[in-house]
């Protein structure tokens, strides 16, 4: 089994439900407010972590109120926190709005830009030839491609969830062995407002295998389209950050891609009907439960 290292995001989120979104000048009541703990790179770490892996994660946070019970509630999670640094400042945070089972979400980066190159440097000393290495797009872009220079200089199997959308150098993509985008992402980063057609330009850039999560319609490849599974939606927070997790945790087993992509979209399902970010994310147990459940109907 191979290890999985994360580079990304650590943020603290506040989360508040409304009927309707206020217009300039105007005050709504909100309801069901809630703190939990999330960031891109947090979320996925977790998703691995609910699935048997032992992730390592490398990044910043605050020394606020929050930074140390985030570290220790990592470690509670068997996930590895040698290499996340505690930097002056806060945390950083998500403001998450909820309506009508959609979400606003308003992010403040606070100690996920002050990793630097010796962070990431030092995290992935130990990483190993065909070890796997986690990326996201909360963190500075310098600091993405860093990364991906380091990952491929040791032979790592190189995921990059490049959300939010953000253009890496051209000789970088070709470095990348799963490139994981939703559905603007793909338009954003291919140029292409056709998916198919993303899929395509990506892949002539030299990416692997390029992976479109649509939503409620699945996930697009180069060769299948994976429908997803219908459920009753009530916070879409972390449901892509859900998916992914979990399939880097299946490609660190070295399951068949398909398998694992249906894996993943069982896990994104089960996060939408729950509240919050970390909180939804699916034991391994929750997963296989529901899978044969729908298997059987």
């Amino acid at each position: 089994m191979k290890t999985i290292y994360i580079i990304g995001s650590i943020n603290v989120d506040f989360t508040t439900t409304v009927n309707k979104i206020p217009i300039t000048g105007e005050t709504v009541n909100g309801s069901n407010f809630f703190i939990s703990f999330g960031g891109k790179g947090a979320n996925q770490a977790v998703a691995c972590a609910r699935q048997g892996m032992n992730p390592f994660f490398i990044g910043c946070v605050g020394d606020d109120m929050y930074g140390q019970q985030i570290i220790e509630k990592f470690g509670q999670m068997n996930i590895n926190t040698t290499h996340i640094s505690t930097v002056p400042g806060s945390t950083g945070s998500a403001i998450i709005i909820l309506e009508n089972d959609n979400n606003r979400i308003i992010v403040t980066p606070g100690a996920n830009h002050d990793i630097t190159y010796a962070n990431i440097r030092n995290g992935l000393k130990s990483a190993c030839d065909g070890d796997i290495l986690l990326l996201q797009m909360e963190i500075p872009i310098d600091m993405v491609e860093y990364a991906i220079e380091i990952a491929k200089s040791k032979n790592m199997i190189l995921v990059l969830n490049a959300a939010p959308a953000h253009h890496i150098k051209p000789s970088h993509y070709k470095m990348i062995d799963y490139l994981i985008i939703n559905e603007i992402e793909a338009q954003q980063l291919s140029d292409s407002l056709d998916l198919q057609t993303a899929v395509r330009n990506l892949e002539k850039q030299g990416v692997k295998h390029v992976i479109i999560t649509m939503g409620s319609l699945g996930v697009m490849t180069k060769s299948n389209v994976i429908p997803a599974y219908r459920v009753k939606s009530v916070d879409t927070t972390a449901a892509g950050d859900t998916f992914v997790g979990t399939l880097v945790a299946k490609i660190a087993t070295q399951c068949p891609l398909e398998n694992a992509l249906l894996y993943a979209n069982a896990a994104s399902a089960l996060s939408v009907m729950k509240y919050g970010a970390q909180p939804s994310i699916p034991k391994k147990e929750e997963i296989e439960k529901f899978i044969l459940n729908h298997q059987s109907i």
